[in-house]
């Protein structure tokens, strides 16, 4: 009989993660796909852009402006910049379906 293990993963306190969101599948997908787009153009893997966590909590918050893009855990000035306007403008396209 093999043994059992228990193995207890850590989280790190803060940093939200993929399951604390009741977030809305649909745009985590149209969400990815952008991600996947812009790190493709940018020769980077796509966590790079935004991770999963991230973007989990644009799913659930739908942030459709630069302030509320920055509450996000994972959005600071640079990548705001950078790339805050293609996810605001997938949340936006996503609500108005």
């Amino acid at each position: 009989m093999t043994p059992f293990f228990r193995v207890k993963t850590l989280q790190k306190k803060g940093r939200p993660q993929i399951g604390d969101f009741d977030y809305d599948d649909e745009l985590f997908d149209a969400l990815r796909m952008r991600r996947k787009r812009l790190a493709d153009a940018e020769g980077v893997p796509p966590f790079v852009i935004f991770g999963d966590a991230t973007l989990a909590e644009m799913a659930a918050r739908m942030p459709t402006d630069e302030a509320a893009m920055m509450a996000i855990s994972g959005v600071g000035k640079h990548k705001l910049r950078k790339f805050g306007n293609e996810f605001i403008d997938e949340i936006i396209n996503y609500m108005c379906r």
